[in-house]
């Protein structure tokens, strides 16, 4: 999944660091903006 994604926006969503997967910076701030920008996750 992470290699499509990557092909797709050109930056890597997700890394592993050692057994655990995290979100990249890209993907945080991708989110961030959704989020502010979304109804869905109105602050109400």
């Amino acid at each position: 999944m992470n290699k499509r994604l990557e092909k797709e926006f050109g930056e890597r969503i997700a890394e592993q660091r050692g057994w655990h997967w995290a979100l990249t910076s890209f993907a945080v701030e991708a989110w961030r903006e959704t989020s502010e920008t979304s109804d869905v996750f109105s602050k109400n």
